[in-house]
C-alpha cells in the first residue's frame, strides 16, 4: 500500500509540476535576456546544476555567475525524477522577479542509449527549450 501511494504522489508531482509550465507557458513577457547576460542557475540538486551550468558555459551565450545577487537574470530548474525524467526552466529578471520565460517540459522517454537521465534531461532541456525555443522567440 506504501509503494503504491509514493508512486501517485510521484506521479501527481509530476503531472501538476508539467501542468503548471505548460499552461504558463504562454504568460511571457517581452523582456529580452541579452546575449552576455549575467545568469544564475537556481536548481533542486547539485548534479543538475553542474549540468546546466556547463551546458550554458560551452554555449557561451550568457555568463553563468555563482552570485545570485550578480545575476541580470535567474534560470530555474524544476524537475521530476523518476525512470521517465522529467524538466522545464523559468527564467525570471533577478532584481524584479518577474517571470520572462517559461519552458515547455523535455523528457527522456524516447531517449536510447543513456544510463544518466538528469544529465539527459538537462542536455535537453539547455539545447531544446533554453537554446532553440527562447532565443528563436527573441529574434
Amino acid at each position: 500500500m506504501h509503494l503504491i501511494m509514493s508512486r501517485f504522489m510521484i506521479l501527481a508531482c509530476c503531472v501538476m509540476l508539467f501542468m503548471n509550465g505548460v499552461a504558463s507557458a504562454q504568460q511571457q513577457t517581452d523582456l529580452k535576456v541579452l546575449p552576455g547576460s549575467a545568469v544564475f542557475v537556481r536548481a533542486f540538486d547539485k548534479g543538475e546544476y553542474l549540468h546546466v551550468a556547463k551546458l550554458l558555459n560551452y554555449w557561451n551565450f550568457w555568463k553563468v555567475v555563482d552570485n545570485k545577487e550578480a545575476a541580470d537574470f535567474i534560470i530555474d530548474v524544476k524537475t521530476c525524477p523518476g525512470w521517465n525524467y522529467k524538466a522545464y526552466a523559468v527564467i525570471e529578471n533577478a532584481r524584479t522577479g518577474e517571470t520572462v520565460f517559461k519552458s515547455r517540459g523535455v523528457n527522456t522517454l524516447w531517449t536510447i542509449g543513456t544510463f544518466n537521465m538528469k544529465k539527459d534531461a538537462m542536455r535537453k532541456l539547455v539545447a531544446k527549450r533554453l537554446r532553440r525555443d527562447y532565443v528563436r522567440r527573441q529574434s
